[in-house]
Parts: structure tokens; C-alpha cells; sequence
């Protein structure tokens, strides 16, 4: 998998990192609503599509919400956008290895009702299938299951704004995302390592043609 650009620090430096290399199996975008999870998402998997074939990656998308992924309809869907829970944990406890890298993203789901049989699939993915990603977006911090995932499944977390200042310390041990002023301020944290980037230009937000 090739590197990809994660953002730009205050400098103006490029965070470009290989999820493959680095490890990345478990990824948790977390903020506000408005902080900017959907755009970081959105140019994350318009560059995996634009550095890779259809037959080198592709995508699933569960979306409870039925708001963030009614635009994607391509080759690199590896199956229509996922709207219902049944079919999610479904999906979560049977997917298997293709050839092709696969991104799963979780977005904002109910999902933790049935916390047993989500872990239960995560788990078999995560430890059965190398070339499977997931990617778990939420606005709601728990800090009873996302403590869990944190110590057990998490490898990237990438903070946005959030609401209070003890959501900020518990993800990232400081204050730091409590403090964003504009959409798109992220802190990316990972192996020790926290990497504050600067919210993507209004012109990487486009269609996708």
C-alpha cells in the first residue's frame, strides 16, 4: 500500500504515513459533529482510490446514519453501502481476506447495542484477515468501550474538536483537542507519536466524479 497524506502540520510539513508499515489495523477518527471527521474521511479514501486500482483496494461502508456515503458508487465498493445493523455485524463476523486491500468503515453506529458480536468480528478480522482495515468513526466518546478499544484494537487515533476537556485527556492524555478552534483539527496519535495537523484546504473537498 502506498503512503498517504494524513494532513499537513502548522509548518506546513506533510504527514504522510503507510498504514501497512506503521501497523494501522484499527483506526478511530473521534470529534464533535462539524469537527471535521467526514471531510478527513472523505480525502482519505478519494487518495486511497487515486494511488491504487480497484484491483488493489477497496471499500465497505457502514453507514447508520444513510448520510456520509450516498455519493460513493464505484468499482471500488466491494459491496453496496451498508445501512442496517444486522447487516453490519453480519458482514463484521464473516468477512474474509480478498486479494485486494479492503477499508471498512464503521460510521457512527448503534452497533455497541451488541457490543458481544461487534468485538467478536473485529477481533476475527483483526486477527485472521492482514489485509482488512477498519476504520471507526464517532462523536460519542464512551470511555467505557472506547477504553477497551484503545488498549485492545486501536492503533491510530486521529482527535478532533471535542466538547470537554476531559474527552480530550482521556484520548490523548492532555487537553490539547479541547482547544481546537476551527473544523479540521486533528491530532494524530499513535506509537507514543502526536502529530497536529491543520485543517484540509476547501479545495480538496470535491466530487468524485
Amino acid at each position: 500500500m502506498k503512503q498517504l497524506n494524513l494532513g499537513k502540520t502548522e509548518t506546513g510539513e506533510e504527514v504522510n504515513l503507510d498504514f501497512e508499515k506503521e501497523g494501522f489495523r484499527f483506526t478511530l477518527l473521534v470529534g464533535m459533529t462539524g469537527s471535521g471527521k467526514s471531510i478527513f474521511h472523505y480525502n482519505l479514501y478519494k487518495e486511497l482510490a487515486d494511488k491504487h486500482t480497484p484491483a488493489e483496494v477497496g471499500f465497505i461502508f457502514m453507514d447508520m446514519t444513510r448520510v456520509d456515503f450516498t455519493q460513493w458508487d464505484s468499482e471500488y465498493m466491494a459491496m453496496p453501502t451498508i445501512v442496517g445493523r444486522d447487516e453490519a455485524l453480519g458482514v463484521l463476523e464473516t468477512l474474509k481476506d480478498e486479494k485486494r486491500t479492503i477499508f471498512v468503515h464503521i460510521e457512527e453506529c448503534d452497533m455497541i447495542i451488541e457490543r458481544a458480536r461487534f468485538e467478536k468480528g473485529i477481533e476475527q478480522i483483526l486477527q485472521e484477515n492482514k489485509n482488512i482495515y477498519i476504520v471507526y468513526s464517532t462523536s460519542r466518546i464512551d470511555t467505557e468501550y472506547l477504553g477497551d478499544w484503545m488498549k485492545k484494537y486501536i492503533d491510530l487515533k486521529v482527535v478532533f474538536h471535542v466538547a470537554r476537556e476531559e474527552d480530550s485527556t482521556f484520548l490523548l492524555g492532555n487537553s490539547s483537542a479541547y482547544h481546537f478552534k476551527s473544523p479540521g483539527e486533528r491530532i494524530l496519535a499513535f506509537n507514543d507519536k502526536q502529530i497536529k495537523c491543520v485543517p484540509f484546504p476547501e479545495e480538496e473537498v470535491q466530487g468524485l466524479g
